[in-house]
């Protein structure tokens, strides 16, 4: 029975761990009432689990489908079912982050039905994509090969390093994007900026019994600097297939299409072996179409890339590749001239552009 006003240090330790049926001593009663209550500890497990995070992750041992929906989905009491889908990127990338051990599986995140998905941000909306468990596979894109049905936008904040998909954690988890448009609506923000230690695959890997084609969306920014394409600062970023691209409208500016630097503490490598298709023309600014090694290293491998104009052309320098960057085009025929532009590239101190 209870002592009242008997310290709990004073009661003699426990031989052995409590049983679900024992009762605690010394617990008060809720206020007001005359009586104390004793409370066993299956009691007390029950009133405190809810309040402990879970501290394991759920470990995967075959390839998982996990589901978002734009219209129906539900971020509150959806599971990523195909039947109970989560209503918004944020929740489900959130989820593969903090609850997955991915085991060596793929990971098919999957966007339901056609329509609008903004791109996973965190309490800042900043964009916040990587820091997957357990390597294996994440291949996110639409239901069904239509990749102007399945629409992914950028952040709503302009900042630099701003993109639809930002992988900003490091993981040892190979991204695939497939099967969607990235759409672009900030000034500096672009389609995918990779700063981690991480391998994307955008569209063009056989290996995933999609589509490979997706599309690009820069008809919104119209301001003087202009979106980027494809940028990496650390890891390694690989865009084949085939890509129908919207420019910008009014001013028709681009930053440039890929950029390739060097950042905490790895080497941005770039692969293009896409075929893209251009709405129309567009100019790009300071550095070219391609820039590599503007603030340090950096590689660009282009071996495969076509690029077709149905009206206009792209204006401005073709590359800069300096500071110990390098861009090697793998013998093509075009050579100087494999980049579009409508003036030479340059090759600055510690640079190298390889035919």
């Amino acid at each position: 029975m209870t002592v009242k006003g008997t310290k709990l240090s004073q009661f003699p330790i426990a031989p052995s761990p409590p049983a679900a049926s024992d009762v605690f001593v010394g617990v008060q009663s809720p206020a007001g009432v005359p009586t104390d209550f004793l409370y066993t500890v299956a009691q007390a497990a029950s009133a405190i689990g809810p309040l402990i995070p879970p501290s394991g992750r759920i470990g995967l041992t075959q390839a998982t489908s996990y589901y978002v929906n734009s219209s129906t989905g539900n971020d509150s009491t959806g599971d990523g079912s195909s039947g109970n889908p989560w209503q918004t990127l944020s929740k489900a990338n959130h989820f593969l982050q903090t609850h997955i051990d991915f085991g060596g599986q793929r990971v098919d995140l999957i966007l339901q039905v056609p329509g609008t998905y903004p791109t996973s941000v965190d309490a800042n909306n900043l964009v916040d994509w990587g820091g997957y468990v357990g390597g294996g596979i994440l291949s996110i894109h639409g239901a069904t090969n239509a990749p102007a049905s399945y629409i992914v936008t950028d952040s709503t904040r302009a900042y630099s390093g701003n993109s639809v998909f930002a992988v900003v954690y490091s993981t040892p988890t190979q991204i695939r994007l497939d099967q969607l448009t990235m759409k672009v609506n900030q000034e500096f923000s672009g389609a995918v900026f990779l700063p981690a230690l991480a391998e994307v695959w955008v569209a063009g890997n056989w290996a995933d019994g999609l589509g490979q084609s997706f599309a690009l969306d820069f008809s919104a920014p119209t301001a003087t600097f202009g979106p980027t394409a494809f940028e990496t600062g650390s890891g390694h970023l690989i865009v084949g297939g085939s890509c129908a691209v919207a420019v910008p409208t009014g001013g028709n500016i681009m930053n440039s299409w890929y950029i390739a630097n060097a950042r905490l503490g790895g080497n941005g490598v770039l692969e293009g072996a896409c075929a893209y298709t251009f709405n129309g023309g567009f100019s790009v600014f300071s550095f070219g179409f391609c820039q590599v090694g503007v603030t340090a290293e950096g590689i660009m491998l282009g071996s495969g890339d076509t690029y077709t104009f149905t009206a206009g052309s792209c204006t401005g320098p073709r590359f800069t590749v300096a500071n110990d960057g390098q861009i090697n085009v793998f013998g093509a025929a075009a050579g100087l001239n494999y980049f579009p532009g409508s003036t030479p590239g340059t090759v600055g101190t510690g640079g190298q552009y390889i035919i």
